[in-house]
């Protein structure tokens, strides 16, 4: 098969009141005299410095394979081979085996690689929201890497996302009325992308001029943040029973256990 997929993602500025600051000062209490907030609360209005258009394409070829070797044994072979625009090309595979030693048991194992390109929001999605930290109001950002305020605090281009997937499990059906299967994963993620804690003037008071020149507090931006292993079983069954030859009992049970 193939897939051809073209991406948008735009931002528009807001109603100017969402956003302005009307110059205002705080009159009484323990904050006389400091600049009020500006613009709505919560969450501003897009500013139209943070209006944006980009578009992005994503062409990819996909075969899968399935042959019976051997009596009973089962072998699958599946490739992807995808091209973005933005962010280069990538192959990834797939290999499963499925073995039935005898009738209504089986035993299954597979292992593939995995690949996802930062969403295009994660890589140019800003805006300037208000957040309480510790019972104080600060004025975040969150900004894409390209911008001044992302560079100044270190952040650098964004890279996709890496996996490798493995498992290997077994199922049983017991007089046709019984199903139970079993399974243990893996799955292991590289440069999985995530947004930075909480960067403000209290914690880095050396950015404190640059936050005052965009008229904020603090700011956070995407990055590949971390390298996650995640490892688990997970457990079905589910059953069906005649009641007195005129209804039917399905007791379904699932559990999953997650390291």
């Amino acid at each position: 098969g193939g897939e051809m997929r073209l991406e948008n993602f735009s931002i528009k500025s807001g109603d100017e009141t969402s956003y302005a600051d009307g110059g205002d000062t705080i009159l009484d209490g323990p904050n006389t005299g400091n600049d009020a907030a500006s613009g709505s609360q919560g969450f501003y209005g897009f500013r139209p410095e943070t209006e944006i258009i980009k578009s992005r394409t994503n062409k990819s070829l996909y075969i899968d394979l399935e042959q019976t070797f051997i009596k009973r044994l089962l072998v699958c072979v599946a490739g992807r081979y995808e091209d973005y625009s933005d962010f280069g090309s990538t192959l990834n595979g797939k290999l499963s085996l499925r073995y039935e030693p005898v009738t209504d048991f089986v035993l299954r194992t597979s292992a593939s690689t995995g690949f996802r390109a930062p969403t295009l929001a994660q890589s140019y999605h800003s805006h300037i929201q208000s957040t309480f930290i510790s019972g104080v109001p600060y004025s975040l950002g969150i900004f894409p890497v390209n911008h001044p305020v992302s560079q100044a605090l270190g952040a650098t281009e964004l890279k996709p996302e890496s996996s490798l997937n493995f498992n290997i499990g077994a199922a049983i059906q017991i007089r046709k009325k019984i199903f139970i299967s079993v399974d243990y994963f893996i799955i292991d993620i590289r440069d999985r992308i995530a947004l930075t804690p909480n960067l403000t003037n209290t914690i880095l008071p050396e950015f404190d001029s640059i936050f005052d020149s965009n008229k904020i507090q603090g700011s956070r931006y995407f990055f590949n943040g971390m390298d996650t292993y995640t490892q688990g079983v997970d457990f079905n069954f589910n059953a069906e029973f005649d009641i007195n030859k005129k209804g039917k009992l399905n007791i379904l049970a699932s559990a999953t256990i997650n390291e």
